[in-house]
């Protein structure tokens, strides 16, 4: 569903650009959050991604080379 809904946002505004402005905040926001994931790993191990996984109960997450999914109480 999230697919869905970004290939339909993107296909709505297929005729304009992003502002350099825009594009300049885009990646800002991007490296943050990738060095934050980056500490967040190194800090805590696996476990550490946890904070950027869905939420939701219906989400499971089973990390390579593991046989069972990642506990959220951890």
């Amino acid at each position: 569903m999230i697919t869905v809904l970004a290939v339909q946002s993107c296909s709505v505004n297929e005729t304009s650009e992003l502002k350099e402005q825009d594009r300049l905040a885009i990646e800002k926001e991007v490296r943050s959050t990738l060095n934050e994931y980056y500490a967040d790993i190194r800090k805590t191990g696996l476990t550490g991604e946890l904070t950027y996984l869905d939420s939701s109960d219906n989400f499971f997450w089973v990390p390579p080379g593991s046989n069972s999914p990642l506990s959220r109480r951890q």
